[in-house]
């Protein structure tokens, strides 16, 4: 599926997936494999679901559980995302990231006050939440910015000889 995706052959490696996943609809790999040719071929809806499916099937991964909250944010459905982030500060409280994107949703999708009560009663906030309490101390909510990603990772922009963003 991979090599499929590295070639080019975007609806084929979809395919695949899909009778993967069919498969063992359970397995968090053919999840992830479907994820990724799904959005390798343009169907960000199935991407998503994939993504949602896997980490139903995962749930005490906080990695995952950031990941798949990233992947809807950046779709544009942050009450989704911040339900995933919220998880992933669940399963690891002492991460100072995972209470960061928790916190900044919540203020994001209205919780802003109650947010910044529990900022200011934290004895010793770490770096990214001083930050996030500056922030929502001078404007709005910080919107999704991408994240910084993992090692190896990167985001690209792709853009069709018709000037379209949404091509294979």
């Amino acid at each position: 599926i991979r090599g499929l995706i590295s070639r080019g052959r975007f609806a084929e490696a979809k395919s695949a997936a899909r009778r993967f996943a069919e498969l063992d609809p359970d397995l968090p790999r053919a999840r992830e494999l479907l994820a990724a040719a799904a959005a390798a071929d343009g169907d960000a809806d199935l991407a998503l679901l994939s993504l949602d499916e896997e980490v139903e099937s995962t749930p005490a991964s906080a990695d995952l559980h950031a990941r798949v909250a990233r992947a809807f944010e950046a779709a544009g459905d942050e009450r989704r995302a911040c339900a995933h982030f919220r998880s992933a500060r669940d399963l690891r409280p002492a991460s100072d990231e995972a209470h960061f994107e928790a916190l900044r949703c919540r203020a994001r999708l209205g919780d802003r006050e109650r947010v910044q009560a529990e900022l200011a009663a934290m004895k010793s906030p770490g770096k990214m939440l001083t930050q996030l309490a500056a922030a929502l101390g001078s404007g709005p909510a910080p919107a999704y910015d991408g994240g910084k990603g993992s090692p190896g990772e990167m985001e690209a922009q792709v853009s069709c000889e018709d000037g379209s963003v949404r091509c294979p």
